[in-house]
């Protein structure tokens, strides 16, 4: 029978499995809303996202574009009231 010098006992291991907790005593909580949850109020899908109200917007020229642009020109003239 052929001798190794591989001895187990030198090598100060920790277990892996011996920092893990419980799953059964205590589960992982998941803090993200469900598919229900997560939905948005149907009124205001009309009256923001609809095609009648995007149209709304693009005959009187209040598109989001615009307002986006209209925000980004305030941040950009008033960097001291903006903390980002």
């Amino acid at each position: 029978m052929a001798h190794n010098d591989f001895h187990l006992e030198e090598f100060k291991l920790k277990d892996p499995i011996k920092g893990l907790s419980d799953g059964v005593k205590d589960p992982i909580q998941d803090k993200t809303p469900g598919f229900f949850q997560s939905l948005r109020n149907p009124i205001d899908l009309i009256r923001e996202e609809s095609l009648p109200a995007s149209l709304y917007q693009w005959l009187t020229g209040n598109t989001k574009k615009k307002q986006a642009q209209e925000a980004l020109e305030y941040i950009q003239n008033n960097p001291e009231l903006v903390s980002i």
